[in-house]
C-alpha cells in the first residue's frame, strides 16, 4: 500500500517531513509532561516555597505550550496535505475511468462502482489524515513510556508487561472478526447505494408503472440487510471496547496497589509514583490506540488495493499512433463482431464503402446491427474479424482522438449534461464563437425554444435535461453535432422525438449539407431516409438489400415491406 501511495506523497515531501517533526515534538512533549508532573509534586509542593512552586508551574506551562503548537502543526499538515493526496488519487481515478472502453462498464454497474470508490477513498482519507498520525505518535510514546518506566522502577514495569498478553488476546480475536464484518458491511452499503441511485434515476418509469410500493419494499429489504450487518459490527466493536476497558483498568488497579506498597515502604516518592502511573496509563492508551489504528490500516490496505486495481485496469481499445490529415473514405471489409456480453454475432461478414459527401442510411428491424456499426466506427469496440478502413488504412492505426474527431454523433438517447444550454452546446467545440453557436442552433431549429427560456443560452436545463422536452433535447443534440463541424455526421434515430414539420426541416438541412458532409443516418422512420444516396438494409448483422429508395421499393423485397408497413399502418 505504501509503495503505491508513495508517488502521490512525493510531491508534498517537505510538508510531510514537517509533519514528522511535529509528531516527534508532540510525543516528547507528552512524555516530558509526566516528568513535569512528578517534579511539580516532589519539588513544588514538598518545598513549601512559592518561588519553586511557580517555577515548576512555569515548566509545565512551557511543556503544554510546545505540545499545543506541535499538535496544531501535526493536525493541519496531515489533514490538509492528506486531502491533497486524496484529491490527486480521485483525479487520476476519474481521468482513468473516462478513458476505459465501454466493455468495462458493461461488466460493472456505474452506481456500485462510484459507491465503492467513494467508500474506499473515505477509508483511505481517514487513514492518511488520522490513523497514520495516531499510529506514529503513539508508537513513539509507547517506546518512550517503556524506557522511562524501566528507569523509574524495573520490577513494577515487569508487572505492567505481564498484563499486556491479557489485553492483546481479545484484541486479536475480536479485531479479526470485526474486520471481516466491516468488509461485509461495506459491501452491503455499496449495494444499498446502487439500489438508491438506480431507482432515483428511473423515477419517471417507476411512477408511470405505479411501482412505488414495490420499489420502496425493495429498498427497505436492502436497508434491513445492511442494518443487520451494521448491528453485528457495532455489537462486536462495543464488546471489544468494554473488554479492553475492563482489562486495562483491572491492570491499573493491580499497579496502584503494588505502587502504593512501594510508596509506603519508601522505595518510591509520591511524585515518582504519580509519574509512573501517568506513564503506565499513557503507555496503555498508546498501545490501545495502536491496536485500533492497526486494524484501520489493514482495512485501508484492502481499500487501497481495490483503488489501485481500478487504476491498473487497462483499456481494451489500444490507441494508435497515426494522424488523419483529411477524410476520403470509409470501408467495412468482411467485418464480424459480437458484444462481449453476448454469444451470437451482431455483425456478420459485413462489407460496404462510403465516399465523401455520401448520405448513407442504415435501416432494418431492431437488433439488426445498425447502432453497432456507428459504435464500431468510433472504436468503442474492436472488430473480431475483418477490418474497418478510413482512407484505406485500418482505424486501429489512428490515434483515438484523431479518429473520433472525424465524427459528430447524435445518439438515439439525447444525452445532456446538468448545466446550461450553452455549456451543452460548447461541449462539441469549446472554441466556437457566438456566431457559430447561433448558426448551429438555427440549423437544428432549436433557436425558438432557446430564446423562450428564462435566461436563453444561460438557462439551466436540469438533471440530464429534465427541464426541457424530449424533442428540445434532440434538437440540442443535433445542434451540438453541427457545431462540432466534423467530416462525418452520425445520426442514430435523430427524428424519433421530432414532429413532422421539424423532421422535414432536418431532411432539407441534411440534403443541402450532404455535399459538404458525409452523413450516416439510422432511422426507423423511413420518411427521413428517402433522399439518401444509398440505403443499406440490414438483418441479423448482414446487408440483405442496398440501393436508393426508388430502386429498393421497386424490388418488392424486405425494404418495400418495411415502407408499406409504416406508411399503410
Amino acid at each position: 500500500m505504501f509503495s503505491k501511495l508513495l508517488k502521490y506523497i512525493k510531491p508534498y515531501k517537505l510538508p510531510f517531513c514537517l509533519f514528522l517533526v511535529c509528531v516527534v515534538l508532540t510525543s516528547f512533549s507528552m512524555l516530558a509532561l509526566g516528568r513535569g508532573i512528578g517534579y511539580f509534586i516532589d519539588s513544588g509542593f514538598s518545598s513549601g516555597e512559592q518561588r519553586i512552586l511557580l517555577k515548576s508551574l512555569a515548566l509545565l506551562l512551557l511543556i503544554v505550550t510546545i505540545l499545543a503548537f506541535a499538535m496544531f502543526g501535526r493536525f493541519f499538515i496531515i489533514t490538509y496535505y492528506g486531502e491533497k493526496v486524496i484529491a490527486d488519487i480521485k483525479t487520476d481515478l476519474f481521468n482513468h475511468l473516462i478513458g476505459l472502453s465501454p466493455e468495462f462498464f458493461e461488466k460493472n454497474k456505474i452506481g456500485e462502482l462510484i459507491s465503492r470508490i467513494t467508500n474506499d477513498l473515505a477509508i483511505l482519507q481517514s487513514t492518511i489524515s488520522s490513523s497514520v498520525s495516531i499510529f506514529l505518535r503513539n508508537s513513539l510514546m509507547f517506546l518512550g513510556c517503556l524506557i522511562i518506566l524501566l528507569y523509574l522502577d524495573f520490577k513494577l514495569t515487569l508487572i505492567v508487561f505481564a498484563l499486556i498478553p491479557v489485553v492483546i488476546l481479545p484484541l486479536l480475536l475480536l479485531g479479526r472478526r470485526l474486520r471481516e464484518i466491516s468488509k461485509i458491511s461495506q459491501d452491503r452499503q455499496a449495494d444499498l447505494l446502487c439500489v438508491m441511485e438506480e431507482h432515483i434515476s428511473l423515477v419517471k418509469l417507476i411512477q408511470a408503472y405505479t411501482n412505488e410500493d414495490f420499489v420502496k419494499e425493495k429498498f427497505k429489504n436492502s436497508m434491513r440487510s445492511s442494518l443487520i450487518i451494521a448491528k453485528l459490527r457495532i455489537l462486536i466493536r462495543s464488546f471489544l471496547t468494554v473488554t479492553v476497558v475492563i482489562i486495562v483498568f483491572a491492570g491499573v488497579a493491580v499497579i496502584l496497589y503494588q505502587g502504593g506498597v512501594k510508596v509506603f515502604a519508601g522505595e518510591l516518592t509520591t511524585g515518582e509514583f504519580s509519574s509512573f502511573l501517568f506513564y503506565t496509563i499513557l503507555m496503555a492508551g498508546s498501545f490501545a490506540a495502536m491496536s485500533e489504528v492497526f486494524g484501520n490500516i489493514q482495512k485501508a490496505k484492502g481499500s487501497t488495493s481495490r483503488l489501485f486495481a481500478l487504476l491498473e485496469e487497462e483499456a481494451i481499445i489500444v490507441d494508435g499512433t497515426d494522424d488523419i490529415a483529411s477524410f476520403k473514405s470509409i470501408e467495412f471489409k468482411n467485418v464480424v463482431f459480437s458484444y462481449p456480453s453476448r454469444a451470437e454475432n451482431t455483425i456478420n461478414n459485413l462489407s460496404f464503402k462510403i465516399k465523401p459527401g455520401d448520405m448513407i442510411a442504415l435501416v432494418g428491424s431492431s437488433g439488426a446491427g445498425k447502432t453497432t456499426i456507428v459504435e464500431l466506427l468510433q472504436r468503442f469496440y474492436d472488430v473480431d474479424q475483418g477490418e474497418i478502413l478510413i482512407n484505406d488504412k485500418n482505424i486501429k492505426k489512428y490515434k483515438l482522438s484523431q479518429l473520433r474527431k472525424v465524427f459528430a454523433l447524435v445518439p438515439q438517447d439525447s444525452f445532456l449534461f446538468s448545466s446550461s444550454v450553452k455549456e451543452n452546446l460548447l461541449f462539441a467545440n469549446h472554441n466556437s464563437s457566438n456566431k457559430e453557436l447561433e448558426e448551429a442552433v438555427k440549423m437544428a431549429k432549436a433557436d425558438k425554444f432557446i430564446n423562450n427560456l428564462p435566461e436563453k443560452y444561460d438557462s439551466f436545463i436540469g438533471e440530464k435535461g429534465i427541464r426541457i422536452s424530449s424533442g428540445e433535447k434532440q434538437r440540442l443534440a443535433i445542434a451540438r453535432a453541427f457545431l462540432r463541424n466534423s467530416d462525418v455526421i452520425l445520426l442514430d434515430e435523430p427524428t424519433s422525438n421530432l414532429d413532422s414539420q421539424n423532421e422535414q426541416y432536418l431532411q432539407k438541412v441534411l440534403t443541402n449539407d450532404k455535399n459538404e458532409k458525409t452523413v450516416i443516418i439510422i432511422a426507423h422512420r423511413l420518411s427521413t431516409v428517402k433522399d439518401a444516396d444509398h440505403i443499406l438494409v440490414l438483418d441479423e448483422g448482414k446487408i440483405i438489400e442496398s440501393g436508393t429508395h426508388d430502386n429498393l421499393y421497386s424490388k418488392d423485397g424486405f425494404y418495400k415491406k418495411l415502407v408499406d408497413l409504416q406508411f399503410n399502418a
